[in-house]
This record gives structure tokens, sequence and C-alpha cells, in this order.
């Protein structure tokens, strides 16, 4: 079980230049432990990804996103639980994003 301490530090690490420096579209993310894991996993938290620009696509085809969620959450985000004691093969991650009106664009909590 991923205690309260534990989701305030990720949350801090989250919301410093860790990422920001990375991903400068980030305004803030929140971190919350969801209310519903899957039964196979331990513990799954939740984040909720504000934006604070729009999303612009950065090369001539018009195909790849400045912004990529899931290698953000996937690399960056999971590479930073260890530091916290939080066991990576037993935490499922979801994230929702948002845009700079509070519209959800993107989400992979189904």
């Amino acid at each position: 079980m991923i205690e309260n301490t534990q989701i305030k530090g990720l949350e801090k690490l989250l919301n410093s230049d860790v990422i920001k420096n990375i991903y400068p579209i980030v305004d803030k993310i929140e971190v919350h432990n969801s209310n519903k894991p899957l039964d196979v996993l331990e513990d799954t938290l939740h984040l909720n990804i504000y934006l604070n620009q729009p999303i612009e696509y950065g090369d001539v085809f018009g195909n790849i996103p400045q912004f990529d969620e899931h290698w953000m959450v996937d690399h960056h985000v999971r590479r930073l639980l260890p530091y916290l004691g939080i066991d990576n093969d037993k935490t499922l991650i979801r994230f929702s994003v948002f845009n700079t009106n509070m519209d959800m664009i993107k989400t992979n909590d189904f």
C-alpha cells in the first residue's frame, strides 16, 4: 500500500524541475491513490497532468507532438518510484491530461 507521505513526495518531485525542465508544457501534476486497483496489482496511482499551453506538433509532417505523456509516465515517473519506496512492478499508473481550459484531452484511465 502506498502511503500518503509517498504520494506527497512523488507529487513534489513531479512538480519540481525534474519534470518541468524536460516538459515545460506541464503546468502541474496531481497524484492520487486510485480507489479501484486491479486485483493483480497492489497499488494504482492516478496522475492528473495539467498543461500550460496547447499541444503543438513539431515536425513537417505534423505527427510528432511536443508532449508525449506515455513516455513521461513510463520513463520519467517510473524512474522516481523506487526512490520513494514504491514498487514499480506492483504499481499501475493511470493518467489524465487536461488542457488550459481544464478540459480532459487524453486519458488511459478506462
